[in-house]
C-alpha cells in the first residue's frame, strides 16, 4: 500500500480536478492518501462552486486538509471548514513526510 501526500496548489481548475480525480482512485484502490489544499487552490475551492460541490460530494468519508493560514485571508464566510479538516499547512506537510508519505504536487 502507497502512503500518498496530495499536495494541492495550484489555482488552475483542470489541475485541481486532475489532483482530486487522482486522490480518489487511489484511495479506493486502497492506498493511504491525504489531501491537502494550500495557497492558491484554497481560494479556488471557495470560489469555484463545481469544484466545491465536488469536493463537498466525492470526499465525505476521506476530507481533505486544508491550511488554516491560508483559510483566514480567503474564506470569509467559513465555506472550507465546511469541507475540509484545518491545519497548519506546513507542520501538516512536515509530519506527512515524517510519517512516511510520498509527497505529489499539482
Amino acid at each position: 500500500m502507497a502512503k500518498i501526500l496530495s499536495l494541492i496548489i495550484s489555482k488552475e481548475q483542470e489541475k485541481i480536478e486532475m489532483a482530486l480525480n487522482f486522490s480518489k482512485r487511489q484511495k479506493d484502490a486502497g492506498n493511504d492518501i491525504e489531501v491537502l489544499f494550500f495557497g492558491p487552490s484554497e481560494k479556488v475551492l471557495v470560489e469555484n462552486n463545481d469544484l466545491y460541490e465536488k469536493v463537498n460530494s466525492e470526499f465525505k468519508e476521506f476530507k481533505p486538509s486544508a491550511c488554516v493560514f491560508i483559510a483566514e485571508q480567503v474564506d470569509k464566510e467559513g465555506r472550507l471548514k465546511k469541507i475540509t479538516n484545518m491545519v497548519k499547512g506546513g507542520g501538516f506537510i512536515a509530519e506527512s513526510i515524517e510519517k512516511g508519505y510520498s509527497v505529489i504536487t499539482f
